[in-house]
């Protein structure tokens, strides 16, 4: 699920969300004033499209058995939203 919606459920309350948000923006603020992105709106789009960039997942599952089948069927964005890379050791 979370590789489809691109949002993780948390115990964190609408305040903290808050903060966690702000320094988020002031962090990204330098590099992203260079480009002329100064709006709260701009600045949060430009931590995304930089996480999309540069966020890489290795997640290693054994083909064998039914485990395996069951865990596609519950998340189905591990087969299409991701490249697999099939090999044998």
């Amino acid at each position: 699920m979370l590789l489809n919606s691109t949002s993780v459920m948390c115990e964190m309350t609408r305040a903290d969300v808050c903060v966690c948000c702000w320094q988020v923006l002031e962090m990204v603020r330098p590099a992203a004033s260079k480009l002329g992105l100064e709006s709260p709106v701009e600045l949060w789009g430009f931590f995304v499209q930089q996480c999309k960039q540069r966020l890489h997942v290795v997640l290693c599952l054994s083909p064998i058995g039914n485990a395996f089948r069951d865990r596609l069927r519950q998340n189905p964005s591990l087969v299409n939203c991701c490249t697999i890379d099939w090999f044998q050791v």
